[in-house]
């Protein structure tokens, strides 16, 4: 159950720096902070009616409780196209969260699908849709934490955006755009990577009490026969025709690929823009290949994948910007 904060306190929220960034662990559970417990102006919405003008606090909706945390949430009008202002529509949300423990969190909007226009400052606004869900890492000195929402932006087909609550989760380091590198941090699985398989109850990935650089690596088993993937949920910012080099070291048996996934406003552009790939042998053994950002592409990640049967350690993932020596 996702502890819910009403202490008070004082401001203070300061960014990490690029290139020094955290990502989420499973050491202590996320704080989740219900949008319309922190938000104001409070005329800015009404009970369960849908207008074009304002938010709709939304509690009637079928299975609420099972879509929504809480059962509530806040349901912008309906945005047929991209507004030229956040005062169009309905009104700039302003959402202040008071007693915050101190400490470093990767903040994240819980449940988006359709997209929110979000700010840091109610002025420069930034979309966000689907996965693409983080509004960033903060360390948070003092307990208060703010931020400014707005249904500014229109999805294909025309919708609906919801506002429901904020997840914040204590944070570990991340690499240039690459969560938990060395699989130093999880307990049953490895933290910041998830594993899929084409075949129901095939694969696992879990953390293995050996480690090529550190004390252990990501272990990844596949009975199936045909592919899977494992997954990094860091993204790196990029912009078009930067070049850059992604490496991992590998042990093991089965075929595995250490690919770099284009994307572009949240969604996937390209499943794999390079990488290296090889037959797994007992030693260790290092996968590295280039990948350029193709035209279009803001950020990109990091994932392994292969198909057939195998029984894997990775460790030691790297993403640098240029080309190999």
């Amino acid at each position: 159950m996702f502890n819910r904060l009403v202490a008070f306190a004082v401001l203070c929220v300061v960014a990490t720096l690029p290139g020094a960034r955290l990502s989420t662990v499973d050491a202590s559970e996320p704080l989740v902070f219900e949008a319309e417990a922190y938000t104001t102006p409070a005329d800015a919405w009404e009970k369960n009616r849908l207008t074009e003008t304002k938010w709709n606090l939304w509690s009637t909706d079928r299975d609420a409780h099972k879509k929504w945390s809480g059962g509530v949430v806040l349901q912008s009008p309906i945005v047929r196209q991209d507004r030229a202002t956040p005062e169009e529509g309905a009104p700039p949300l302003h959402t202040r969260i008071t007693g915050i423990p101190a400490g470093t969190y990767a903040v994240e909007l819980l449940h988006l699908s359709r997209p929110l226009a979000v700010s840091l400052d109610g002025k420069n606004w930034t979309r966000k849709e689907g996965r693409d869900n983080r509004v960033g890492i903060f360390t948070i000195t003092s307990g208060t934490f703010e931020l400014w929402v707005d249904d500014r932006y229109a999805a294909t087909p025309p919708g609906s955006s919801y506002y429901d609550a904020l997840v914040f989760t204590p944070a570990v380091p991340e690499k240039l755009g690459v969560v938990n590198p060395d699989f130093e941090h999880g307990t049953e699985g490895p933290t910041g990577w998830r594993f899929w398989a084409r075949e129901a109850n095939t694969g696992s990935a879990a953390v293995a009490p050996e480690g090529q650089s550190g004390k252990r690596a990501a272990r990844i088993r596949h009975s199936g026969e045909r592919d899977w993937a494992f997954t990094n949920d860091g993204r790196l910012n990029v912009r078009p025709e930067q070049l850059f080099t992604v490496s991992a070291w590998v042990k093991g048996s089965g075929n595995v690929e250490i690919a770099v996934v284009a994307l572009s406003g949240g969604k996937t552009l390209r499943w794999n823009i390079g990488g290296d790939g090889r037959q797994a042998t007992p030693q260790w053994t290092k996968l590295e290949g280039e990948a350029v950002v193709p035209e279009e592409c803001d950020q990109i990640q990091v994932r392994f994948i292969g198909s057939g049967k195998a029984d894997l350690l990775v460790d030691s993932v790297a993403l640098r910007e240029g080309g190999r020596p």
